[in-house]
């Protein structure tokens, strides 16, 4: 729910104006600091877009996140595997279909749309969920570790992904559905 995280509702421009604030301030009081765009959750261009939009080329940022979480259009629930396509909305209007790396050079073309070249990419949460049952709405153990190992060496050594400079797994234990069921 966007309520969660902005309490007035998701707003790109409120966004872009806290961004480039920020980034005055925190240049101010240390130069060599690194601003990084924050992430969505998931592969959100059109908001993506609107910021952008809003920063109209100005610099606000040194380097951007990613959450390149995607969820399965079988199932409905975040279980894709990192080469399954999905369908992503595109800024105006349509979708498109792409594997999580499609996603990220589909957010890094975005930047370089608007003037802001190709930034350091930080994948800063990334995961499957597991908690090893055989549930439909969750992968396995294997699958978890697979998956995961996937995304580490495609963006490691795939020369596509060279703007990747960071990748964190979102949690070393599962989120459990029912208390004890870890």
């Amino acid at each position: 729910d966007d309520i969660y995280y902005w309490t007035s509702g998701p707003s790109a421009a409120e966004y872009a104006d806290l961004l480039s604030t920020s980034q005055i301030i925190i240049k101010t009081v240390e130069p060599t600091a690194q601003v990084v765009l924050a992430a969505t959750a998931g592969t959100n261009l059109p908001f993506l877009d609107g910021v952008l939009r809003a920063l109209q080329g100005s610099v606000g940022f040194d380097a951007a996140a990613a959450h390149p979480y995607h969820w399965s259009d079988v199932t409905g629930c975040l279980t894709a595997a990192p080469g399954e396509l999905h369908a992503i909305e595109l800024p105006g209007s349509g979708t498109a279909l792409v594997n999580l790396k499609g996603g990220l050079l589909r957010q890094q073309q975005l930047f370089q749309d608007h003037g802001f070249g190709w930034p350091d990419l930080h994948i800063t949460e990334l995961g499957w969920p597991a908690c090893g049952f055989d549930r439909p709405a969750y992968v396995s153990l294997q699958q978890q570790a697979d998956y995961l190992r996937q995304v580490h060496v495609s963006a490691t050594t795939d020369p596509e992904l060279a703007f990747v400079r960071g990748l964190l797994w979102y949690a070393n234990r599962d989120w459990a559905l029912v208390p004890g069921d870890v």
